[in-house]
C-alpha cells in the first residue's frame, strides 16, 4: 500500500476512535430520563398539615448591632414564617420558640451552637418536625456604575432547615439577594435613608426566597392571612 494512502487510513482510524470515545463519554455523563426521575423521587415531600416548623431567631453575623440590623433579623424571621405558613405548614409561635431557646440555654450567636445537636434539642423540646435557622452575613446598599447610576441593595444569608425526624438537613445553603433602585436623580429627590433601607430589605427578602425556592416547589401557596400561624 502506498505510504500516502497508509497515512490517510491511519488518520481515518484515529478520527473514528475519537468519535466513539466522545459518544461513549456523552452517554455516560448525560443522565437518562429514568435516572432523573428516580433522583427527583428521592426528595422528601412533607405533609404541611402535619409538619410543625420552629423558626429560630435570625443571627446577626455582621459584627455590628445597630437597630437596623436588629430590625433586619426580625424581618427575616417574619419572612421565613410567612413562607412556611402561606403553604399551610404548622408554624410554632415566636414565644414558644423563645421559651425553648431560653430553657435550653442556647447561644445561637456561637457557630458551634448552630449545629444538628442544637436543632435536635429544639425540635424535641417543642415537638417540631423542622427547625429553621438563618444567619445574616451581608446587608448593605451601594451606588452602581454606568451612565444612569442607581442605588442597589445587597444581602447574603446562610439558611438551614433541619429535619428533626430524619436528623438531616432538608436545606443547607448560602444565598445572596439584590435589588435595584431608581436612577440617581430619583434617589436625590426621595429621602435617601429610607430609600436605601428599602433596597436592603428587598435584597434580604430576595435572599430568603432564593434559599427556600427549591424546598417550597412542591407546596402551593394557600390563601391564608399574613402574619404567620401561632401554633403552640
Amino acid at each position: 500500500m502506498p505510504r500516502k494512502m497508509l497515512y490517510w487510513v491511519a488518520a481515518a482510524a484515529v478520527l473514528i476512535l475519537c468519535a466513539w470515545a466522545l459518544s461513549a463519554f456523552a452517554a455516560e455523563a448525560a443522565p437518562s430520563e429514568k435516572g432523573e426521575a428516580a433522583v427527583a423521587a428521592e426528595a422528601k415531600v412533607y405533609d404541611p398539615a402535619n409538619t410543625k416548623v420552629a423558626v429560630l431567631p435570625f443571627v446577626n453575623a455582621l459584627g455590628k448591632d445597630s437597630p437596623e440590623h436588629k430590625a433586619a433579623c426580625e424581618r427575616a424571621v417574619g419572612q421565613l414564617r410567612k413562607a412556611f405558613d402561606s403553604r399551610a405548614f404548622q408554624v410554632l409561635s415566636d414565644q414558644v420558640v423563645a421559651d425553648a431557646v431560653k430553657k435550653l440555654g442556647l447561644d445561637l450567636s456561637d457557630s458551634e451552637g448552630r449545629s444538628k445537636e442544637t436543632f435536635q434539642k429544639v425540635g424535641d423540646e417543642v415537638g417540631a418536625n423542622l427547625v429553621v435557622c438563618g444567619i445574616l452575613m451581608n446587608y448593605k446598599s451601594y451606588m452602581g456604575g454606568g451612565f444612569f447610576r442607581r442605588k442597589h441593595g445587597a444581602a447574603k444569608i446562610e439558611l438551614k432547615v433541619y429535619d428533626a425526624n430524619d436528623k438531616v438537613y432538608a436545606v443547607r445553603t448560602v444565598q445572596q439577594g439584590t435589588s435595584r433602585g431608581d436612577a440617581a436623580m430619583a434617589v436625590i429627590i426621595s429621602p435617601a435613608l429610607e430609600k436605601s433601607r428599602g433596597l436592603r430589605e428587598a435584597a434580604l427578602d430576595s435572599a430568603i426566597e432564593n434559599a427556600l425556592k427549591d424546598f417550597v416547589k412542591p407546596y402551593p401557596v394557600t390563601k391564608k392571612k399574613e402574619g404567620g400561624s401561632s401554633s403552640g
